[in-house]
């Protein structure tokens, strides 16, 4: 990723709805993670502006982070 390059995760599951839980039990190899673990990721990985739209209502997840310059 470039410097002050934009990393964008959209995701139909925000691993915290049951029902999305009990689906991935069914796809071998998937991880489902909340939105506060995948900032704290970023973070540690370097990003410093993280933006989280977590719709529990909907079961969604987009996260958004920017590359540091």
């Amino acid at each position: 990723l470039k410097p002050g390059g934009t990393f964008l995760i959209v995701n139909a599951a925000n691993g915290r709805n049951i029902r999305s839980l009990e689906r991935a039990d069914e796809i071998e190899g998937i991880t489902l993670y909340a939105g506060d673990a995948l900032e704290e990721m970023l973070r540690s990985a370097g990003f410093k502006t993280v933006e989280i739209d977590d719709d529990a209502k909907k079961d969604r997840l987009c996260v958004k982070a920017k590359a540091p310059v």
